[in-house]
């Protein structure tokens, strides 16, 4: 029998160079940072000995809220601290796309920070796991010569659930 194809890990498919905020930034600023990069969100991050810790999520959706509340209620003063989602879905960097899958359909998330030990390492996109798995099924398909409805189901169903 020959070598199970181990599916991608998020440590393979992460994006490292992430864009990231401070708690102590205020509405403008933050603002700001997400249109002058062009992203929808960004992880909030304090600077430790170790790296950069994962401590929430600020994105347009939040920024819109606030600037309306903001503009109506003329409620100065707003920090990232005060508007970010604390305690954000993560992913491990050890995780399968069959693990990033099961999250992704079930929830409406199109990034997940990547953290290990409270440390961010990076981001994974919906995106990226739709490639990788769309990738890793035609290898299967092209290294077993077979058609993807004749797929052994246990080496699939062992794939999926590894025990390490």
């Amino acid at each position: 029998m020959g070598e199970i194809l181990r599916p991608p890990t998020v440590a393979d498919l992460m994006i490292r160079d992430v864009h990231t905020v401070h708690p102590d930034m205020n509405l403008d600023e933050a603002i700001g940072y997400l249109v002058k990069h062009k992203i929808p969100f960004a992880p909030v991050v304090e600077r430790c000995e170790e790296g950069n810790e994962l401590i929430g999520l600020i994105s347009e959706m939040d920024c819109l809220g606030y600037l309306s509340n903001e503009l109506f209620y003329n409620n100065p003063d707003i920090n990232v601290r005060s508007m970010m989602h604390k305690f954000p879905l993560c992913a491990s960097p050890e995780s399968d796309i069959f693990v990033l899958a099961t999250i992704f359909t079930q929830h409406v998330y199109r990034h997940l920070p990547v953290v290990k030990d409270k440390l961010l390492l990076g981001i994974i996109s919906r995106h990226h796991v739709l490639k990788a798995m769309h990738e890793f099924s035609m290898t299967v398909c092209r290294d077993k010569s077979r058609k993807k409805t004749h797929l052994d189901l246990h080496e699939l169903a062992n794939l999926r659930f590894i025990i390490k």
